[in-house]
């Protein structure tokens, strides 16, 4: 909500909305961490990343220190083991810990890269690396993508062997390849490792091939076609492949064609209520022809960068 209302505040020119932001980061500062979460959509991982822009922008102690406690709280909440480390974001499932960047590794890697970028502590980057680690040990070699564990009811093999059977895998911002490929840009983009640059180029190229309607029968930016658009413009961006902004450009084409002829977007519900929200609606629709329109004066928000 801070980082939303400085945003608003600088681009509008409303010093009132900035104030109110800025006020709302200074308290941030003074929130119990035992409440927080770990991964992207609740949790420290999400946080990170907006609040490291902010910072400097607004110098401050206090949120640096802030900062770093979440980052301290990732490493130390991590689950170790032989395939690498992992995080328990979701309660009460019973299957291995997530993979991908909405609840799982991919999105807590991101965070914990971006504050070893902020804070050259190397112990970001070594939780980062086990963490890339346990997800690539799932990596389907047929699929090319990484499994959805919510959609399976199969058990991480206790000494590290294969699957019974085929994983199930989504190819979404918040689970399989598409948030996969933006944690492996950035983190290419933030350390230049060859490694992350090959696993983004594998996961951007999932990411098109699993982007036409039949695929993907919704618009949204959490598990729609924009959202997977956004990870081809990120991509054109980050390696230079312009191929990807022409498709995310086809996307965009796609959608303005299918409103015409239905009068309606086809929201994260699959239903035809056409909910304002932006993960799941039209306000995240919206700001996706935004990016179309000029990628660099609107800055993805499925990664902050």
């Amino acid at each position: 909500m801070a980082y939303a209302a400085i945003r608003a505040g600088q681009w509008l020119h409303d010093e009132k909305t900035l104030w109110e932001g800025r006020q709302l980061l200074e308290h941030v500062t003074s929130l119990d961490l035992h409440l927080t979460g770990l991964d992207v959509v609740d949790g420290a991982a999400g946080a990170i990343p907006a609040l490291i822009q902010l910072e400097r922008e607004y110098p401050s102690p206090a949120l640096r220190s802030f900062i770093v406690q979440l980052a301290d709280q990732l490493v130390s909440k991590a689950d170790r083991s032989a395939r690498g480390w992992s995080w328990n974001t979701i309660t009460g499932g019973d299957h291995p810990n997530l993979t991908g960047f909405a609840h799982g590794v991919a999105g807590i890697v991101n965070a914990l890269l971006e504050a070893y970028a902020f804070t050259q502590n190397p112990a970001y980057q070594e939780a980062a690396f086990h963490g890339l680690r346990y997800e690539n040990s799932f990596f389907d070699q047929q699929q090319q993508n990484w499994p959805d564990f919510r959609l399976t009811g199969i058990q991480d093999p206790a000494n590290g062997g294969g699957y019974a059977a085929g994983p199930t895998c989504s190819c979404a911002w918040c689970h399989g390849a598409p948030g996969i490929a933006l944690s492996r840009l950035r983190g290419y983009e933030l350390t230049l490792h060859p490694a992350l640059k090959a696993e983004a180029v594998t996961a951007v190229k999932t990411t098109a091939a699993h982007s036409t309607w039949d695929q993907q029968q919704n618009f949204s930016l959490c598990h729609g076609l924009s959202g997977n658009a956004e990870v081809l413009l990120e991509a054109a961006d980050i390696l230079a492949l312009a191929q990807y902004q022409q498709q995310a450009a086809a996307i965009g084409q796609a959608g303005q064609e299918r409103y015409r002829t239905t009068e309606l977007w086809a929201t994260g519900l699959y239903n035809a209520y056409q909910l304002p929200d932006f993960m799941l609606g039209l306000a995240g629709i919206g700001y996706f022809y935004l990016r179309l329109t000029n990628p660099h004066v609107y800055p993805s928000v499925l990664l902050l960068r």
